[in-house]
């Protein structure tokens, strides 16, 4: 199996293989991601989810695995620079999630869900179109309970978008330099039972990482977490591509949060591995 993931970056080899055989091998990668996220090898685990990418888009270039950046030590300078900005604050939307009910995005609005009371409060920090918060509140309408919802995103015509599409969401344009510094303060509850994010964290810098989980402690019981999470246990951030691999519970541990639990997402996907619960260590 460990030879698969390198011959499986080739297309040619991937394109030899019957559907019987990419069925097989795809179950069979599935099965040691799981089994290696859930025991914390998390080397292991992203080698097989580099397989999984491999076979379902062999026309995408291959990500950079995990174990080869910890072995390089490439791309793993903790500098403060975010680096040239991913999106354009005043650009158009690129990508409508709005009618996507993937089992990524139910799977995280059902631990969402879980972590809030009746009638309680969820902020997604980087929330784009609000399709995350948008499904936790039709969990919480499932489930006969009230909720109330915010969101943050720099995207102002994405902001825009969200709230002509779904009147109910409180989505505010802003970003984390601004969240950090307090200026938006007069629009947020000042106690949020969940604070989440979504594929938001691989974006952001080290520092602004901490700006985010400060916050989080000082102002919310749960931090939700979807990302990729397999440099968990890091040291330090890896860049892969133009994204981070931030060592999620040195970082949590550094703004006084701990780590509840860690599972790994019901469908693969490039951005996401896993979901992270955190709260207060205190």
């Amino acid at each position: 199996m460990a030879s698969l993931g390198d011959q499986a970056t080739r297309s040619s080899w991937i394109f030899k293989l019957n559907l019987a055989e990419i069925d097989t091998i795809q179950a069979e990668a599935l099965s040691r991601a799981r089994s290696a996220f859930e025991q914390g090898r998390m080397a292991e685990a992203d080698d097989a989810l580099q397989l999984l990418h491999c076979l379902r888009n062999p026309f995408m270039p291959p990500l950079t695995p995990l174990r080869d950046l910890l072995e390089t030590g490439e791309n793993a300078q903790e500098d403060d620079d975010p680096g040239p900005p991913l999106f354009d604050p005043d650009a158009p939307p690129c990508i409508d999630y709005s009618d996507v009910d993937s089992p990524r995005r139910l799977e995280f609005a059902r631990l969402i869900a879980d972590l809030m009371p009746p009638d309680g409060i969820c902020l997604e920090i980087g929330c784009y179109d609000g399709a995350v918060i948008q499904a936790v509140g039709k969990e919480m309408s499932r489930r006969g309970e009230g909720c109330a919802l915010f969101g943050i995103e720099p995207t102002k015509s994405v902001v825009a978008l969200a709230r002509k599409r779904t009147p109910g969401l409180m989505i505010m344009a802003g970003n984390v330099a601004q969240m950090a510094e307090g200026r938006l303060n007069d629009r947020l509850p000042q106690i949020i039972d969940v604070i989440c994010l979504s594929a938001a964290c691989q974006l952001l810098s080290p520092a602004e990482l901490v700006s985010v989980f400060d916050f989080a402690r000082q102002r919310s019981a749960n931090v939700a977490i979807a990302d990729d999470v397999v440099n968990l246990d890091g040291t330090r951030s890896l860049r892969r591509g133009v994204y981070r691999l931030h060592p999620f519970r040195a970082v949590l541990a550094q703004c006084g949060l701990a780590i509840r639990t860690v599972t790994m997402v019901p469908e693969v996907s490039r951005a996401y591995s896993g979901y992270i619960v955190a709260a207060s260590s205190q």
